[in-house]
């Protein structure tokens, strides 16, 4: 959030990747009772760390894939390209 408004660069994906995982590992230090991971992991690759998390600090991980299926449009502006590209590499074994 940049002056109250949604602001995003994809050139930023890493640091806001390794942001969420330091959060979620300090919200796990600290015993919280239920942590929610609201972030776009397409890959078993990239939900790796929240399971080593997990596993380290003995929490369950309930996994909830959300699905467009009424074709809206994304409201963070984010390519129809890009979108596209996420769609294909989506891996994840269910």
């Amino acid at each position: 959030m940049r002056g109250g408004e949604y602001y995003w660069d994809y050139r930023n994906i890493g640091d806001a990747h390794a942001w969420c995982q330091r959060k979620c590992r300090r919200f796990m230090q600290v015993g919280a009772d239920k942590i929610v991971i609201a972030n776009t992991n397409i890959t078993e690759k990239s939900m790796q760390p929240y399971v080593d998390m997990a596993e380290m600090f003995g929490y369950k991980i309930f996994y909830l894939i959300v699905e467009n299926r009424h074709g809206n449009q994304s409201i963070h502006n984010v390519p129809d390209a890009t979108l596209e590209n996420m769609r294909k590499n989506f891996n994840i074994k269910l």
